[in-house]
């Protein structure tokens, strides 16, 4: 059995790291900047905050920008420049960060992860100890795609790792012979590079380049991110699509699924289609959730789907029948936070 988790910025969170864009992006605004460029980049920025808490998307379309006369952001490099300030601000900030991690307690941190990995039976419409029955006679083989660029996951991943709690082999009957599988821990793919190699910050595809004029300039494949990955000659994107294919359950932890990984979730919606017996669970966050009533709970779980179903519009597999029948294998959970741990 594959298991695939997604990691997102809310894991960092969940340890205790200030890593929001809108945390950020106030310190990077009251950083004095002296080039002129910059300085405006900042002060509109400032103006409209509230709307950069996507801040990938709204890169997007702060491209349409340069077509204004009043703005200093003439040119593509002027672009460039701007986004390359804001990663070098990020970069730096986030280092700091992680920097306040405490990895000393690993006996706490190895218990932790050995109980999270394993959460998802409990949110399956399908019976769990089915689940836990088929995990008991084949071997399991777990896999993560970090979008993150802090290492914190991964250490924690290796501390978990060395505990040997989790144990790496098992046996089970298999007619009238006993074999020995072996369980697979994995490894971690940081899909849009790490703090110190390759920081990749962009959009899902040109259409979320809003001046058509930047679409024929080969530099504005590094701001699409699966096309920067292909540039880059990394491997990363045929890595992910053959976990994809591979997989049984995808677990989505910490992410908003928006626009600018699109990519990613379109191609699980098109193996949840091509395999019914696959699952994808989505630990979402609500920061107003009242659990109170069911109504809210699943009005909240309504929504967090249909975001999800949303990345199927404008193709071919955006139809009511394949929708309708793989949204019984998608599974909500609401502020459910698996990998709670404070690390700082």
């Amino acid at each position: 059995m594959n298991i695939l988790y997604f990691i997102g910025n809310g894991f960092d969170i969940g340890v205790g790291l200030n890593t929001q864009f809108m945390k950020v992006l106030p310190l990077y605004v009251a950083e004095k900047s002296d080039d002129i460029i910059l300085k405006y980049f900042k002060e509109n920025i400032n103006q409209n905050i509230n709307s950069w808490a996507a801040f990938e998307e709204r890169m997007g379309l702060y491209t349409n920008e340069i077509k204004k006369k009043e703005t200093p952001i003439e040119t593509f490099i002027d672009y460039m420049n701007c986004v390359l300030d804001f990663k070098k601000f990020l970069n730096s900030y986030l280092k700091n960060e992680e920097k306040r991690v405490n990895y000393s307690d690993t006996q706490r941190i190895a218990e932790l992860f050995n109980k999270s990995i394993l959460n998802f039976t409990r949110c399956l419409n399908r019976d769990p100890k089915l689940i836990l029955d088929e995990m008991e006679k084949e071997a399991i083989n777990f896999s993560y795609i970090n979008f993150n660029y802090t290492s914190v996951f991964d250490q924690c991943l290796n501390i978990f790792k060395e505990s040997n709690i989790f144990p790496q082999e098992k046996r089970v009957k298999s007619g009238f012979f006993n074999m020995t599988k072996r369980n697979d821990l994995g490894n971690v793919i940081h899909i849009h590079g790490t703090l110190e190699s390759d920081m990749i910050l962009g959009v899902n595809d040109l259409r979320q380049i809003a001046n058509i004029d930047f679409h024929t300039l080969e530099k504005i494949s590094r701001y699409i991110k699966p096309d920067a990955n292909n540039a880059l000659e990394n491997h990363k994107n045929t890595d992910v699509m053959r976990l994809l294919k591979e997989a049984n359950i995808y677990c989505i932890f910490g992410m908003s699924l928006g626009n600018t990984d699109k990519k990613w979730w379109f191609e699980i919606c098109k193996q949840l289609i091509n395999n019914p017996e696959k699952h994808l669970i989505i630990y979402a966050y609500s920061e107003n959730h009242d659990a109170s009533f069911l109504e809210n709970t699943l009005e909240e779980k309504d929504l967090c789907k249909n975001t999800f179903l949303k990345h199927l519009q404008f193709s071919e597999l955006n139809k009511e029948n394949l929708i309708k029948e793989i949204q019984k294998n998608i599974h909500i959970v609401i502020n459910e936070n698996i990998f709670k741990i404070c690390l700082v």
